[in-house]
């Protein structure tokens, strides 16, 4: 317990046993094209949403479910069978036999339970689905076909012609806008193979103009990204 200024106390979680237990492992969060690795074509999934507040335990999600404490070793071995996919506050677990992923997410929440997490219950899609929703991309496993929101889609073919009118016209832009810009574009990653280079040569640049002149700086994006640019504008 933690004595707050006006004299009310908070619970802290206190994380210390399980830092020492995870801080050997290197953890990332999954992007979206190690998700489309991950699905399978005959698989179920059931989504999770955690409680923001408790970064350093979401880093430590994945171990947590299949070394930690909290369960005994054969609930353990089993819920291992479950392929996790986890990004920031979102947990998804996948299976090809949905009574076994039903059984096993029960496991899995009582387990994160005993962690300190707790789930977000209005947001909770409990429910067996064939659709995978992660990272604003919606894989359907039964068809095999991945989009994206059509106001999501509008926004991206705005960003790409302003960008493309940016480079054309020798338009100067802040370093911070061209970051922003990057990391909204990044979405097109998952859509183009060519997104991944012209992102690369853009992101480039900015790292360069931000280690030279700082943030605040303005730069002129290149114009050996437009030729993909054009190319990306006509197949969104």
């Amino acid at each position: 317990m933690v004595k707050k200024a006006y004299g009310k106390c908070r619970k802290i979680l206190d994380a210390k046993a399980l830092n020492k237990q995870t801080v050997d492992f290197h953890f990332k969060m999954h992007d979206s094209n190690e998700v489309k690795q991950t699905i399978r074509l005959d698989d179920w999934n059931i989504s999770l949403d955690i409680s923001s507040g408790k970064a350093n335990l979401n880093q430590a999600l994945t171990n947590i479910l299949s070394n930690g404490n909290g369960t005994n070793n054969v609930t353990n071995k089993m819920i291992t069978k479950i392929r996790i996919i986890n990004y920031v506050d979102d947990i998804l677990l996948l299976h090809q036999y949905k009574e076994y992923l039903k059984n096993m997410t029960q496991q899995v929440i009582k387990k994160l339970k005993y962690f300190g997490f707790t789930m977000i219950t209005e947001k909770r899609k409990t429910k067996l689905n064939r659709i995978v929703i992660f990272l604003v991309w919606e894989w359907n496993i039964a068809k095999t076909t991945v989009k994206t929101k059509p106001k999501k889609r509008l926004r991206l073919l705005l960003d790409l012609n302003n960008m493309r009118r940016w480079i054309k016209t020798g338009t100067e832009i802040t370093v911070k806008q061209s970051a922003k810009l990057i990391g909204k574009l990044n979405y097109l990653r998952q859509q183009f193979q060519e997104a991944s280079l012209m992102l690369n040569i853009m992101d480039h640049q900015k790292t360069q103009a931000a280690g030279l002149r700082g943030w605040n700086t303005t730069m002129i994006m290149n114009k050996t990204a437009i030729p993909d640019i054009n190319q990306m504008d006509s197949e969104t």
